[in-house]
């Protein structure tokens, strides 16, 4: 089973600046599409991210830790105007990049002669913009509130705001 983690941060460090609203509005479902055809056409077939038993005389060893992929997209078109079609291509190519890298008897090739078999009429029925819930981001449901500390005193730089009820503020439901 895997689980998909979509995360954003909401406050560039940087500027103290809220970026909560120039998050993609694409639904998860776009992640779990892409990610399902990528593990049915390149993960299974490679036994890539797999349970392994190893038998010895005296022990039994399993690997059933979770197996983490992270994946960075950054690109000038990622703000809350992405297409669900422009996410999905990105999301496939950062998928395939951190695969390939991670995983060295994978080839580039094989994600070229995937691409094409993206149903794009599938992925182009999920609702945009999509819904606060069905957007699904880690820290949707927390808070956004940066301070700095003095060593004496706190003081409020952002916030604190709920992520969800900023966001519901901004764009409706």
């Amino acid at each position: 089973m895997v689980e998909i983690n979509r995360v954003w941060l909401n406050v560039d460090t940087d500027t103290n600046k809220i970026t909560l609203f120039g998050r993609p509005r694409v639904s998860i479902r776009v992640d779990e599409y892409i990610w399902s055809l990528i593990e049915e056409h390149i993960v299974k077939p490679h036994k890539l991210m797999h349970r392994t038993t190893w038998f010895s005389p005296d022990k039994i060893w399993t690997n059933c830790g979770n197996k983490v992929l992270d994946v960075n997209v950054d690109a000038a078109n990622v703000s809350e105007s992405i297409t669900p079609r422009e996410y999905a291509d990105l999301l496939f190519d950062g998928i395939g990049a951190a695969l390939v890298f991670n995983f060295k008897r994978l080839k580039r090739e094989e994600f070229d002669e995937l691409k094409p078999r993206i149903d794009w009429s599938m992925v182009e029925s999920f609702p945009f913009p999509a819904a606060f819930e069905e957007q699904q981001y880690i820290g949707d449901e927390g808070k956004i509130h940066v301070y700095s500390w003095d060593g004496r005193q706190e003081t409020d730089l952002v916030g604190p705001y709920s992520v969800r009820e900023l966001y519901l503020e901004h764009f409706g439901k």
